[in-house]
């Protein structure tokens, strides 16, 4: 949760500052590095660090590759849970409408204000792994009241067994949702990620001060800080502008809010 403060910035300053900055690393580290070994660069010499730079460039890519679809991966799952979650809060309420009562009619209002403390006050507290007691609470007050109905004929028992079931899924999207807010790449993909970058920017170091030369590894730079922006923006699903949205639960409180016949 260290670097949570990179979540605050708007997208595009976020990128001037991932890519740019490591544009400038790789770019600065390459210049250093003849700055450094100022002996003369052969040809034999720039085709064997060639050939190094495509086996660290495919050993960097792999990894790269596969952790931006790691975290693509989690970030579809924290939206699906989302959505989910907010198709089983609806099922819930129409199921308490079903049923009918004042007991009823009390915890389909509790879930209304469940979701509503989800969107209003989880929500943010969720961008550094958080979460809410009110909401955690109201969803207890639903089981609560729930459990004080008495179903007496064959209908209302089986509504009420398909609330419960609902209810318990419900609970189970949110505690979901919660530990998908907590998810992160670790702190040893980064020092990887780093010494590997490190490694690359080392062997370019080899291949003689062309106008070639540099364009290459400024499109290298160019590469490698636009696939760590994508990872750091989607590394905290529910962090940032480019962060899962509550938008299926706000979907759920409109439609609950309208009059019956227009649902």
């Amino acid at each position: 949760m260290t670097m949570m403060w990179l979540y605050n910035m708007p997208t595009w300053l976020l990128g001037i500052l991932v890519v740019g900055g490591t544009a400038a690393l790789v770019i600065g580290g390459f210049l250093l590095m003849h700055r450094l070994f100022t002996g003369e660069r052969t040809t034999d010499g720039g085709n064997l660090a060639l050939s190094f730079i495509s086996i660290v460039c495919a050993f960097h890519s792999l990894l790269v590759a596969f952790s931006a679809v790691l975290v693509w991966q989690d970030f579809q799952d924290s939206a699906s849970a989302v959505a989910i979650e907010a198709n089983r809060a609806g099922d819930v309420y129409r199921d308490l409408g079903i049923y009918g009562g004042p007991e009823a009619t009390r915890a389909a209002q509790t879930t209304i204000e469940y979701v509503r403390t989800v969107v209003n006050e989880e929500w943010p507290l969720m961008a550094s792994g958080g979460d809410s007691d009110k909401a955690r609470q109201l969803i207890n007050d639903v089981f609560q009241q729930v459990g004080r109905l008495d179903p007496k004929t064959p209908r209302e028992q089986v509504v009420f067994g398909e609330i419960f079931r609902h209810i318990n899924e419900l609970m189970n999207e949110r505690n979901e949702r919660l530990q998908d807010a907590q998810s992160a790449m670790p702190g040893l993909f980064w020092v990887i990620m780093l010494i590997a970058t490190a490694i690359l920017v080392g062997y370019t170091g080899m291949l003689p001060l062309t106008r070639a030369n540099c364009a290459m590894v400024a499109g290298i730079a160019a590469s490698v800080g636009l696939i760590f922006l994508f990872i750091i923006a989607l590394d905290h699903p529910f962090a940032g502008p480019a962060g899962v949205d509550a938008g299926p639960l706000t979907e759920f409180l409109a439609r609950s809010e309208r009059p019956a016949a227009l649902r």
